[in-house]
């Protein structure tokens, strides 16, 4: 969550800079940098190896079973992902088409602001689901419905 509001907030600050200085190509410049600043932050805690995740090489030994697996379980997700996004794209050329280069900017620094201010209960409501999950497979009915009640008591009070 850190690195999603490192992204956010180096996005929101250079989006507008950025869309001054170079058009409407500034947006999607500052978006590169955005991003690419959170995922150096999490390849540092990562790979760092002081932190409570701790990747080696070994970690990354290619397992044609267990991908598949993955695969297999994961697409109905993915697809879902490449849905929500694919429409935040038609919106983004719908705006752009027919309200110019300023209209699409403007629309690009409003868009980075309400993710900004989503991400927390995204986050929270992602791990809320994984939570209900496992313990609905782990037939630990209660526990499933105290994560839903964490997360929602949790949600209001940001």
């Amino acid at each position: 969550m850190k690195s999603l509001w490192i992204a956010s907030i180096m996005n929101i600050i250079l989006c507008p800079v950025f869309i001054h200085l170079f058009g409407l190509k500034g947006a999607a410049i500052a978006t590169v940098i955005g991003r690419s600043a959170g995922v150096l932050y999490q390849c540092y805690h990562l790979f760092k190896g002081s932190g409570i995740l701790k990747f080696k090489a070994i970690h990354f030994k290619y397992d044609s079973s267990l991908i598949t697996s993955i695969i297999k379980i994961a697409w109905p997700a993915t697809f879902q992902f490449v849905i929500a996004s694919g429409s935040w794209i038609v919106l983004a050329r719908l705006v752009a088409e027919t309200g110019g280069t300023t209209a699409s900017a403007g629309y690009q620094i409003a868009i980075r602001n309400v993710v900004f201010f989503i991400l927390p209960a995204w986050g929270l409501s992602n791990a809320a689901a994984t939570l209900v999950g496992q313990n609905l497979g782990a037939k630990e009915i209660q526990r499933a419905e105290q994560s839903v009640y964490l997360q929602l008591n949790t949600t209001l009070s940001l």
